[in-house]
C-alpha cells in the first residue's frame, strides 16, 4: 500500500491506493480538518492509515515550512506551529514499516504534479498555491521525466504576498475570515495580489503561472478576475486543472520515480 499525506493550513487530506499505476486521488481520499491540535490530528491521520493497512510500501507526505530530513522532524511552518519539533514523520517509518517514507514542501511537490498535467504548454512556468498561506515554486520540464523544481525563498518571494493576501491573514487584515469578505475588500484583495504577483513575475523573469490552492478552488470567479488582469500586464496566468489535488498526483509520481529506481538498483 501507499500512502500521500498533503498537509495543510486548515485541511489534511490523506490519499491510499495498491497499485501506483491506478491510484484513484478523489475517491481514496480522506479530507480532516486541521484543529491546532497535533496530538488529536496526529492520531486521526494515524487511524485513518491503519484502517487501510498495517504496512506502507511508500508514504510521501507534502507540508509547508522548512523540514529537517535527516531528523525527521518540522523546523518551521506558520500554519503548522504544534507539528514543530514532534515524532510524527519519523514515526511513520517504524509504525508502518516502511523503508520509504519521503517529506517535502507541499508546492514542491505539487509543482511536479501540475507539470506533468501541464496546462501552459510551457517548458517553465511559476506555480503559486494559494490557501491559508501564499507559497510556490518554479516548474522545469523535464523531457517526460519528473519536472525540476526550483526551490523559491519564502521569506524572500512571498512573505508579502502572503500577509497581504493569505486566507490565513484575513481577520488580520479586513476584522472577519476570508469566508465573511465583502465585494469591496475582496477588490482590495484581489489588487494587492495581482501587484504583488507582478512584481514576483519581473524578479523571476517569468511570464506563466498555475495557480493553485483551496482559495482559487473556491473563488473561480476571483480568479477570472486575476487572470485578466495579469493579461493586461503580460503575464499568462491559469487556473490548475488538478484542483486540491496537485500534491496527491505530485506525491504518487515522486513514489513512481523513487520505486522506479530502487527496482533498477536491486
Amino acid at each position: 500500500m501507499y500512502f500521500v499525506l498533503d498537509f495543510g493550513g486548515t485541511y489534511f487530506r490523506i490519499n491510499w491506493t495498491e497499485s501506483l499505476d491506478e491510484a484513484d486521488v478523489v475517491k481514496n481520499t480522506h479530507k480532516i480538518r486541521n484543529t491546532g491540535n497535533y496530538r488529536r490530528d496526529s492520531n486521526k491521520v494515524l487511524k485513518i492509515m491503519e484502517s487501510v493497512s498495517a504496512k506502507a510500501d511508500g508514504i510521501v507526505v507534502a507540508l509547508p515550512g522548512d523540514f529537517n530530513s535527516k531528523k525527521m522532524v518540522l523546523n518551521y511552518a506558520n500554519n503548522l506551529k504544534e507539528w514543530i519539533s514532534q515524532p510524527f514523520f519519523k514515526l511513520l517509518e517504524s509504525d508502518f514499516e516502511c523503508d520509504l517514507v519521503v517529506v517535502d514542501k507541499d508546492s514542491s511537490i505539487a509543482g511536479i504534479g501540475e507539470g506533468l498535467n501541464n496546462r501552459l504548454g510551457e517548458n517553465k512556468f511559476l506555480y503559486i498555491t494559494w490557501g491559508t498561506g501564499v507559497g510556490g515554486c518554479v516548474v522545469i520540464s523535464n523531457g517526460g521525466c519528473l519536472p525540476k523544481i526550483k526551490i523559491l525563498k519564502w521569506s524572500q518571494v512571498f512573505k508579502r504576498i502572503d500577509a497581504l493576501c493569505g486566507g490565513g491573514n484575513a481577520a488580520a487584515n479586513f476584522g472577519v475570515g476570508l469566508k465573511l469578505l465583502d465585494s469591496m475588500q475582496w477588490n482590495i484583495l484581489v489588487e494587492n495580489f495581482v501587484n504583488e504577483l507582478e512584481k514576483i513575475c519581473k524578479s523571476l523573469n517569468l511570464r506563466s503561472v498555475v495557480l493553485g490552492g483551496g482559495v482559487t478552488e473556491k473563488r473561480r470567479d476571483v480568479v477570472l478576475i486575476i487572470e485578466e488582469e495579469m493579461k493586461k500586464r503580460g503575464v499568462r496566468l491559469v487556473r490548475s486543472c488538478l484542483g486540491d489535488f496537485s500534491a496527491i498526483y505530485g506525491g504518487y509520481a515522486l513514489l513512481r520515480s523513487k520505486v522506479s529506481k530502487l527496482n533498477n538498483y536491486s
